[in-house]
This record gives C-alpha cells, structure tokens and sequence, in this order.
C-alpha cells in the first residue's frame, strides 16, 4: 500500500485509513489520540475498524461516530432499509410541516374549523348505530382510516338521503377525527360559505374575494353541509362551481352532505329563470370525484 509520501502525483493521494491499515504501515499514532477498539458486523461477524484522517504519515483524527460500514448482504440490505425510513420520515415530516402551515393560513382567513358546539360531541363512538345506517357509518369509518390514500387520489363522499338520517354526524364524525390527527379540515354549511364570501363585498371587512374562496379551494379536506339548502342565483351557482372545480382540478377531496340525490340537486341549484348548465358542471364533477353514500330512515331529531 503506498505512503503518503509517494512522489507519483498521478495517482490520488489517500488520506483515510483504517485503525489495522494505521498499525500496518506505521503512521504515527498520538499518545492523545488512542483508536477506538473494532467492532463486529452484527450479520456477519467481520471485523469492524474505525477510520482515521492521516496526513504527513500522522493520524490527525479518529472517525469515532460509527466504524467503516460491512459489505455483506444483510448489512447493505439493512442500511437501505434504514434509508427508506429515513426518506419516508422526512416526506411524513414535511407533510406535517405544509399541513400546520396550510391550518394556520386557513385559520387567518376564514377561522377555526367551524364545527359548531352542537356537534363538537358527534363522533363515531355516539354515533347509534341501527341496521339502516350500519353501512354508511362502516364506510366514514374506512374513509378516515384511509384518509391518506383518499387524499392523494382527491376522492371524498357524497352523503344523501331524508333530513335527520345521520349525515351531517358521520361528517363532523370524519372531521373531528382527522382534525385529531392533524389534518386541516373546513366544515361549512352552504349557507355560511356563501354569507362570508358576500362578507367581502364589505370593505370594512378587510377580506379579500379570492383569498376566500383560494382557502376553500386548498384545504386538505373540505366539507360543505346541507348543500341544496341556499336560495340558488347566478351568484351562488357561479362561486360553488369556482371552489369545487378548483378542488375537482388539484384532486383535493370534497364531502358533501345534502338531503338531495345528484339530479335533484340540479334542480336545486339552479336559479329561477335561468339555466341549468352551472349547477350540472357542478354535479358531474361530485359525480367523478365523490362516492355517494344514500341514507334512509327515520328523521333522529323528531325521534
């Protein structure tokens, strides 16, 4: 093995050792700066040395953090192992990280979650469970299990069926769970969504139109409540089909709770006098991105 004071430039000079190459070719070791004692490979049972920084035929610095990595199968498959955890980690790190900035940016412009006191205790464990509903509580429960899987496709629910079966609870159920987690979540009756966007129509309001909607259309999941339920206009149609295309686009995912099915619904949102072709755009682009989920029974507010 060749000394450092090898007079053949052309050759790279090298300048790591390990603590058995130090002893073998001489190198002057310090009397403060003793090896480190060789480890084993935990796989394979080779010797492990710590490596040393040598120059002008003198070690200069121990590597003490870890020694010189084994090359046998299971070591190699082993620190690849801890390289993709590390890597997935720093992805689940990062997504944390975008998350609390998007829920702080969305608390700014349009506040807290807007789960109101009435349903802060609608989770899944009150949730009554009866023969009619057992099938739609069982898929909320998966939806939020699966939340992340969902996310990356865009893919949200479209809760229908008679007033009082149990809608909005498995909505506010899904929210409060995934708000638990971490994840930034708006829940909005279609009637307060549409108030605060008119709110900016007022200057002393101090919001701004698009901002408004830009948060609708960017929070990880977005819940719209009773849909159907606002007197339609050309106004109302036009700024639902700016934020549910706008998520539709992004793949962002959309839970909407209504007590209409999808063509009723068209019905419903169009303006009186005026044509359908809005309130369709709207609909076909659920239809593609949501999962209908009918609920039928009695009405658990008169009961």
């Amino acid at each position: 093995m060749e000394r450092l004071n090898n007079p053949d430039l052309s050759q790279p000079i090298r300048t790591i050792f390990n603590s058995d190459e130090v002893e073998a070719m001489g190198f002057r070791i310090p009397e403060e700066m003793p090896p480190p004692e060789p480890t084993v490979c935990p796989f394979c049972g080779r010797r492990l040395c710590f490596e040393a920084i040598v120059l002008f035929n003198s070690v200069i610095l121990w590597r003490r953090n870890e020694p010189e990595q084994c090359d046998c199968d299971l070591s190699v498959a082993y620190r690849h192992e801890q390289e993709v955890q590390e890597e997935q980690r720093m992805r689940e790190e990062e997504q944390r990280r975008k998350r609390e900035q998007c829920r702080l940016k969305i608390e700014e412009l349009l506040g807290s979650s807007g789960i109101k006191a009435r349903f802060a205790t609608r989770t899944f464990e009150s949730y009554e469970e009866t023969p009619e509903n057992k099938l739609a509580l069982a898929l909320a429960k998966k939806y939020t299990r699966k939340f992340a899987e969902y996310f990356r496709r865009g893919y949200g629910i479209y809760f229908e069926g008679t007033k009082g079966t149990g809608k909005t609870h498995l909505a506010v159920a899904i929210a409060l769970q995934l708000i638990r987690e971490g994840v930034p979540v708006v829940f909005r009756t279609s009637i307060d969504l549409l108030a605060e966007l008119r709110e900016t129509y007022d200057r002393r309001s101090g919001h701004d139109e698009k901002k408004i909607i830009q948060a609708y259309a960017t929070v990880d999941l977005l819940i719209i409540d009773d849909l159907g339920k606002e007197r339609p206009s050309e106004w109302t149609v036009d700024r639902l089909f700016a934020i549910i295309n706008e998520r539709y686009e992004n793949m962002k995912p959309i839970i909407i709770t209504t007590n209409y099915n999808q063509s009723e619904l068209i019905k419903r949102l169009t303006p009186p006098g005026g044509d359908s072709k809005t309130a369709e755009a709207i609909i076909s682009r659920l239809k593609e991105c949501t999962g209908a989920v009918t609920m039928m029974g009695q009405d658990w507010r008169l009961k």
